[in-house]
């Protein structure tokens, strides 16, 4: 294999062989002609030139979203600082079709042909990215204890849920058959045209799992097909005033540092507005490998184990694989990996990505009619970087998968209200059975932040997926609709509050694995046991320095003192102080909890 690499190389910086077609010659160049032009984007506009048609299918096998057979959705990126925007006049290009703006990016379709024309017009500075949405991570209501709540007049009532997602198809279906919200407001950020139910069900799945919760929430729903639109999407969330947003994707190629990127930008807007931002952890549990570049034999090929250069995976007839890499600083010509996918069996390349001024992402679909055992394989260009990190979303394990740090964006957000989950299957949903779902990304963050936050159930049956939601894309739903159970019954609380309370309980009932918070469960699975409307809860974590009634009380003098009369207060773990000095009793009646047993304090 190792020989075959080098006379590839050697091939992309030669003339191509006449024996191959454009499209090989294509992949096989190394993409320096156009560097403000992301790879994939590149061999698509240069296939243009000869092959406009056939350009168009390429960039759907890509997953490269198209409006009317004609135009593909592109990113037009200024920097890599989402707080600096670059003054071009993208409306002044006549053959871009701007379909919306946020930060540093704008969203616009473009003909294939065109793509090159576009890299030329474009000042320093900028970058055209792809579109490749990002990764979708695919009976909770009893196993989370929100029955009985409900069965009280819980039902999410006050409480504004926004859901962002790439599709809602079978929406109408789910809306029929009393599993969705019959009337929400809808925003379809894409540009498409195509009915807001339609494409993928992922959105729809998610909206049946909180439904299931808060049938008494106010929903919005949007529609988006790339980052710019999820910061559309958000900033809409805002105006609209709603409490929690549950958006289960990943994103990829974000930047390296915890907090980089547009995407946790957006992030941060919502969480500044005081937004609950929650999420699933991704299911690239060993669709993941990163570590330092190892180069034994000097050719510039990293070796991921001993001195075996590929990173084998398999895929099935019609499905497609995605892959991306990433390392620290910003990519350029000084700082520079490239990314390609062999066929196992021939060694032939199937696709490449060689960008200059951008991260490396590439896709490929299997049309062979068979199973194909393909490989990944990453070359140094021109880099003093010796670490990296590669993720295939999509496929089959890696042949040298890890099992930590396989969270994308937002996972690595620096908000405190930005909740990453991962998956537990519903039928094990307890301390003493529970196994994390083998696809759910365990931490850390390349910044050795611990998440998961918590984990939540998963393999939920819904209208939309009669056999089954799986995946970490449930955490991000069940969280958003046990929490407005929570705070519907408890309004006083600030989101702060709410937050505090549910990683209490948590901690308290289901610290599935590991005592404390830990890189597979989180704090523990999501949960609110019994309790009345007038209960108030104890915590010492809480941080409740003042005493303000929004959070948690964190001592018993602060319960004693500022809960109403008559409330139960409910202790979340801890070992608290005895009554304040000078008094014998606590007027306030207190429930707590202690090996297990429910007790009242007089």
């Amino acid at each position: 294999m190792k020989s075959a690499y080098f006379l590839l190389l050697i091939w992309a910086f030669c003339s191509p062989s006449i024996s191959q077609t454009t499209w090989d010659s294509i992949i096989r160049e190394k993409q320096t002609a156009f560097p403000n032009l992301a790879s994939s984007l590149y061999q698509i506009g240069k296939y243009a030139t000869s092959n406009p048609a056939e350009s168009l299918e390429k960039a759907k096998e890509a997953g490269m979203p198209d409006k009317g057979g004609a135009k593909i959705l592109v990113e037009v990126q200024y920097g890599w600082n989402p707080e600096k925007t670059g003054d071009f006049d993208l409306s002044a290009v006549p053959y871009l079709e701007v379909q919306g703006r946020y930060r540093n990016l704008a969203s616009a379709w473009i003909e294939p042909g065109r793509l090159l024309d576009l890299s030329g017009a474009l000042p320093e500075g900028y970058l055209i990215r792809a579109t490749n949405l990002s990764h979708r991570d695919h009976e909770g209501i009893t196993v989370t204890n929100a029955l009985d709540h409900q069965v009280n007049g819980a039902t999410g009532q006050g409480i504004r849920i926004a859901i962002i997602d790439s599709g809602y198809g079978s929406l109408s279906a789910a809306q029929t058959a009393g599993t969705a919200p019959a009337a929400p407001v809808t925003f379809d950020h894409t540009g498409s045209g195509s009915p807001f139910d339609s494409g993928n069900t992922h959105g729809t799945g998610c909206t049946e799992i909180i439904f299931e919760y808060a049938t008494g929430a106010t929903y919005f729903l949007h529609k988006i097909a790339n980052t710019t639109q999820l910061g559309i999407a958000i900033n809409q969330a805002i105006a609209d005033g709603v409490d929690i947003i549950s958006h289960s994707s990943s994103y990829f190629n974000q930047g390296w540092a915890d907090g980089s990127g547009t995407v946790c930008a957006a992030v941060k807007d919502a969480t500044d507005a005081g937004i609950l931002y929650v999420h699933g952890a991704g299911n690239f549990h060993r669709r993941h490998w990163q570590g330092t570049y190892k180069d034994d034999d000097g050719d510039q090929w990293h070796e991921f184990n001993n001195l075996d250069e590929t990173n084998q995976m398999t895929i099935a007839n019609g499905n497609s694989v995605t892959a991306h890499l990433q390392w620290p600083g910003n990519p350029s010509t000084s700082n520079d990996f490239d990314l390609y996918l062999f066929d196992n069996a021939t060694n032939n390349l199937l696709a490449s990505s060689t960008s200059t001024g951008d991260f490396e992402s590439l896709s490929w679909t299997n049309n062979t009619g068979g199973t194909m055992n393909v490989e990944l394989a990453v070359f140094r260009f021109n880099s003093s970087k010796t670490e990296f990190e590669l993720f295939a979303p999509t496929g089959n394990d890696f042949q040298f998968g890890q099992t930590g740090g396989a969270t994308a964006s937002p996972a690595n957000s620096l908000e405190d209200f930005c909740i990453t989950l991962g998956a537990v299957n519903w039928t094990v949903y307890n301390p003493a059975n529970a196994t994390i779902e083998p696809f759910s990304s365990w931490g850390p963050t390349n910044g050795g932040r611990t998440v998961p936050d918590l984990c939540a159930p998963d393999g939920l049956t819904l209208t939309s997926y009669p056999g089954g939601f799986f995946g970490a894309s449930a955490g991000g739903p069940n969280m958003a609709g046990l929490t407005s159970i929570l705070w519907s019954e408890h309004d006083y609380l600030s989101a702060e509050g709410i937050l505090t309370t549910m990683y209490g309980l948590a901690a308290l009932y289901n610290d599935f694995g590991l005592a404390g918070h830990d890189i597979i469960f989180g704090r523990g699975g999501i949960t609110i046991p019994d309790f009345t409307n007038n209960s108030r809860f104890i915590y010492k974590e809480s941080g409740n320095i003042t005493g303000v009634t929004t959070l948690p009380f964190s001592t018993v003098e602060q319960a004693n003192n500022l809960a109403p009369q008559n409330a139960n207060v409910f202790f979340m773990g801890g070992t608290y102080d005895a009554p304040p000095a000078g008094q014998d009793i606590l007027s306030t009646p207190m429930t707590y909890r202690s090996l297990k047993e429910d007790a009242i304090i007089k």
